[in-house]
């Protein structure tokens, strides 16, 4: 049985579930199964000798297009570009197969010679198990290295990837479902600590949450300011864009892209201010090391009353990986609502003691500006 991250399901449908459930039993136990990470609507299968599988959970009907031999809303190849984008900012060279489950539509699946041979149908997540071996014929080895860089990078603290092991909040999941009333044992160097699970850190004040404060940080020298054509910011939207997929973007009731979030005169103040926020705890527990340096200045005529001029992140890793979170958990009934996230700046602007005076009236900002 394969490793999964987090241990227990994160499922909110059926499909979803039929899905991991499926993967878990049905790979051996040198396959990890990463849920919702880095995609929303998915799973990264990761072995160390067989490289990695991208498996997108496509719900709702679709129908196969023979003459293009394809389905509709279904484009593997451009997922796996996607998420190729994502690994490659870990720094992991490796190629990224791809395999799908469409929970809801019910289709055999070889009624035509061209039909995908990667994708598994409504009653057929039992299945998906060998379409993603079939699919890692595309990938390249990760070495068990690489895969213990993805949980560090997707799940920060959680326990080292150890080829046959899986956590004991997965054992205990196990014996749950199997209905032993008796929880199974720690592995060793575990007893302390809740498997797949940031270790707990006191009140310390990491580098990540001092340095986003105005001005900037020593380290950070004088440049021009960090346009929408940075590569940085370029790198930040295709992170965005990863977990967003098809589906939309809000603030303040206001329909926004991914260009909104990421223009350094708009919302990625606000973003990054509270990626930071949140990545304090995981910065903390590497004794403040890691994390990035933003720079911001007043601005007038930015959205936000702020406009961030430059970014410095230890890694690009470092940087996307608090964003992507961020953006992930604003979802709500299948859309992104980024009110949470300006309500968190402008408490932030005042603990700071900086100017919030363009918080006060951002909905209105944000329909003139961007509606």
């Amino acid at each position: 049985m394969a490793r999964l991250v987090p241990a227990r399901p994160r499922s909110d449908t059926p499909g979803e579930e039929a899905s991991v459930r499926a993967l878990e039993s049905g790979l051996d136990d040198a396959y990890v199964v990463f849920q919702k990470r880095p995609v929303q609507n998915g799973f990264l299968v990761a072995h160390p000798d067989r490289g990695l599988c991208l498996v997108m959970l496509a719900h709702g009907t679709h129908s196969f297009d023979p003459d293009a031999e394809a389905w509709s809303g279904i484009d593997l190849d451009a997922e796996r570009s996607r998420c190729r984008g994502v690994v490659s900012a870990m720094g992991l060279d490796v190629a990224v197969a791809a395999a799908a489950h469409l929970p809801d539509v019910a289709h055999p699946g070889g009624g035509h010679p061209g039909a995908d041979p990667r994708i598994a149908f409504a009653g057929d997540a039992a299945s998906l198990p060998t379409r993603v071996a079939d699919a890692l014929r595309l990938s390249s080895a990760l070495g068990e290295t690489g895969i213990d860089t993805l949980i560090q990078a997707l799940s920060p603290g959680a326990a080292p990837y150890a080829q046959g092991e899986v956590t004991e909040a997965q054992r205990r999941w196990r014996a749950e479902v199997a209905g032993s009333p008796e929880a199974p044992s720690a592995l060793p160097g575990q007893a302390s600590r809740e498997a797949d699970a940031p270790t707990p850190v006191g009140d310390v004040l990491p580098e990540v949450a001092e340095t986003v404060a105005l001005p900037a940080a020593p380290s950070m020298p004088e440049e021009p300011d960090i346009t929408e054509n940075d590569a940085t910011i370029l790198l930040i939207r295709q992170a965005i864009e990863t977990v967003v997929g098809d589906k939309k973007l809000f603030a303040v009731g206001v329909s926004i892209d991914p260009g909104d979030l990421v223009d350094p005169t708009a919302l990625l103040p606000a973003l990054l201010v509270c990626a930071a926020d949140d990545w304090a705890p995981v910065v903390a527990s590497k004794a403040g090391k890691g994390g990035f340096h933003i720079r911001m200045k007043s601005d007038p005529d930015g959205l936000t009353g702020y406009r961030v001029t430059a970014i410095n992140p230890s890694t690009p890793l470092l940087l996307l990986l608090p964003v992507m979170d961020r953006v992930r958990r604003s979802q709500r009934n299948g859309e992104f609502v980024l009110d949470e996230t300006l309500a968190q700046f402008s408490r932030w602007l005042a603990a700071n003691r900086f100017d919030g005076a363009a918080m006060q009236d951002i909905d209105i900002r944000v329909a003139l500006n961007i509606a």
